[in-house]
């Protein structure tokens, strides 16, 4: 019996387009093009579960050929395999000690104090009115004259929730990407790590801004306790667009450049 063909073709996936996304691959138009998401489905393009029987070693199948993936590009450009393998300890001693320096400036920076401080203040709301968003939403969903009010919430509280984390974490890996981003292998300033983790950061917390207004509408008796919510996420939009003001001129694979 032949084997199956797979919906994924090495030709159609796009070289680093998993480094600068949302994660959100049921989302993306792109997942099918994707060679992290491939590594974690199945020949349908259907996510794997790894509790599923035979999860587990589909994805283990999946990570020993990524391996030889790269086993091969390294050979092709003659790149010696003992780089994959431990660093020096002296060269990791190195790197901690100017990671630890980035890592403080990183968290006393207004981005990073605001970014956290959203985190924590959205994470816990929605935390303690699961249960009141649930209810809403069933009860719009009902009503047929409410019923697409009720899908716009349920949206809204998805993206909410989606972005709460990665909001701080993305903007901790711009920050700390700002001294490298005058470095000759971005090829531009424009096109570093840095930027390219605020664009992300940017255009969730857009996003979620857009969430956070659905919910305002359509629960104005929570109304007060959102609007703080609000105001600190236009502190990071603030402070990210202070901070990284060519953050938009990043071009992502895939997503920006017309592929």
């Amino acid at each position: 019996m032949s084997k199956k063909k797979s919906v994924f073709r090495e030709e159609d996936f796009i070289p680093g387009i998993f480094n600068y996304c949302n994660s959100w691959c049921e989302r993306c138009a792109f997942r099918l093009r994707c060679r992290n998401y491939a590594m974690a489905a199945d020949e349908d393009g259907n996510p794997i579960d790894p509790h599923a029987e035979g999860g587990t070693e589909k994805i283990e199948e999946n990570m020993r050929k990524a391996m030889d993936l790269l086993g091969n590009w390294a050979e092709d450009h003659d790149i010696d395999p003992e780089e994959f393998e431990q660093p020096d300890p002296e060269e990791m001693k190195e790197w901690q000690e100017e990671h630890d320096r980035e890592l403080e400036d990183a968290n006393e920076h207004p981005l990073g104090r605001h970014s956290l401080a959203y985190s924590d203040m959205a994470r816990e709301w929605l935390d303690e009115h699961e249960d009141l968003i649930d209810r809403k939403v069933r009860r719009l969903q009902a009503d047929k004259e409410t019923h697409n009010d009720g899908a716009r919430l349920a949206n809204a509280s998805e993206v909410a929730h989606w972005y709460v984390f990665m909001i701080h974490v993305k903007s901790h890996r711009a920050l700390m990407g700002i001294a490298d981003m005058h470095e000759d292998h971005w090829g531009t300033p424009v096109q570093s790590d840095a930027n390219g983790s605020a664009k992300v950061v940017l255009l969730g917390a857009e996003e979620s801004l857009s969430a956070w207004v659905v919910m305002t509408d359509l629960m104005p008796e929570v109304l007060d306790e959102l609007m703080p919510i609000l105001a600190q996420l236009q502190r990071v939009l603030v402070s990210l667009n202070s901070s990284f003001p060519d953050a938009l001129k990043f071009k992502r694979a895939g997503f920006d450049d017309g592929i």
